[in-house]
Formats: structure tokens, C-alpha cells, sequence
């Protein structure tokens, strides 16, 4: 109960900061399109985008949902609080950054070295399943909706090709959707000793043709 106060006080505390920042004529409020929110962060960490859309674009955005924040996608409770926020939010665009340690490329390595180690990626896979399920019909209901999504994995993520996600690789064949590469280093990656640029090869699935061209 604790972190879904902090969350919700967050959001309040973002909400508050853009409202009296466009008072002071700092930043506009943006409506979406179509859709009562112009953002929702599924999968969201520390919902990064979602501060930067409210406070930097003044975009409406709808409430992040993360495990650290209390939101289990595991349980059914989860799911049920996902479609709820959906349908009363009805992002213009939802992201997703869904778990990819058990689907990139040290998974592969590891699965190839046998015994433990690839016992504990195959346990991991299981594991993680149903929120690659999720996200399959999460991003399909989206797309059905005339609504835009963008999916974040590693480039070289085994994810995408999973029987889990068969909606997403159908939209794919019929070009409603697309796949594109950037590396980290272009997105300010770098490493915090160092401070050399990181390569971090990212992969992102979306329907939005303009993304796909700045890319």
C-alpha cells in the first residue's frame, strides 16, 4: 500500500509542477489526438518519459505502472489494474519496457554453456511468459483501437519470436507494425566510470511510421 501512496503522490507532485509551470506560461498543456491521456508507461522503471512528457511537453499522461511501485503483472490483480487503467486513460500511445534479461543475447550464452546456467535462463523464460503474453495483447488491443505503441527490448532479443507474442508477429506480416534498431550511444548512453559512450544496441517495435523514419 505504501508504494502505491508514493506513486500516486508522485503523479500528484507531476501534475501539480506542470499545472503551475503552465501558469507561468512555461509550458503549454497538450491534449491528445484522440484518447484522454497522451502517455502511459507500461513496464515504466522509473517512469523517466512520463516526468519528461508531463513536465517538459506538458503532455496529460496517464499513471505509470512498474513492479517497484507495486504493480504485479503476474497476479490476476495486476492485469485486472492494467486493463482498468486502459480503458479509463485510453493512452493516445503506451510504451513498454517489459523484463529482457531471460531473451538477450547473455541468455543465449548461457543456454549454449549447458548445465546450471542454462537451466536458470530456461526457469527464467518460464517464469516471464505471461508478461510477454501481456504485452502481445496489450499492444494488439492497442493497435485495434487506432491507438499508437512502442515496445522496447534489446536488439538481438529472442522475445518477438516467442509463441507468446503470435498477434505481434501478424502484425508485423501485415506491415502494422515495425521494427527498428538505435543504439544506445545515439540516446546519451554512456558508461559512469569511463564516461565513454555505451553501445547498448536497442530494439523498438511500433506503428508509428514517423518513429520508424527517425530511427
Amino acid at each position: 500500500q505504501s508504494k502505491k501512496r508514493e506513486a500516486m503522490h508522485r503523479v500528484l507532485r507531476e501534475d501539480d509542477i506542470r499545472q503551475a509551470r503552465a501558469v507561468r506560461g512555461e509550458v503549454h498543456r497538450t491534449d491528445p489526438p484522440i484518447g484522454n491521456v497522451m502517455l502511459k508507461q507500461v513496464f515504466g522503471g522509473e517512469a523517466g518519459l512520463t516526468l519528461k512528457a508531463s513536465l517538459e511537453r506538458g503532455w496529460q499522461v496517464g499513471v505509470p505502472l512498474d513492479q517497484q511501485d507495486g504493480w504485479d503483472a503476474l497476479q490476476r490483480t495486476g492485469r485486472r489494474q492494467l486493463q482498468a487503467d486502459l480503458e479509463a486513460e485510453d493512452p493516445y500511445l503506451t510504451t513498454f519496457s517489459h523484463p529482457c534479461g531471460p531473451w538477450g543475447a547473455w541468455s543465449r550464452f548461457n543456454l549454449a554453456r549447458g548445465g546450471a546456467a542454462a537451466a536458470t535462463v530456461l526457469s527464467a523464460r518460464e517464469a516471464t511468459r505471461p508478461l510477454v503474453k501481456l504485452v502481445n495483447d496489450t499492444v494488439l488491443g492497442r493497435v485495434q483501437r487506432g491507438r499508437h505503441v512502442l515496445a522496447e527490448h534489446p536488439a538481438a532479443s529472442e522475445c518477438w519470436s516467442q509463441p507468446e507474442c503470435k498477434d505481434i508477429q501478424k502484425l508485423f506480416n501485415s506491415n502494422e507494425l515495425y521494427f527498428c534498431r538505435a543504439d544506445g550511444c545515439m540516446l546519451g548512453y554512456h558508461d559512469a566510470e569511463s564516461g565513454l559512450p555505451n553501445l547498448k544496441p536497442m530494439g523498438f517495435i511500433t506503428d508509428m511510421v514517423a518513429a520508424v523514419g527517425i530511427f
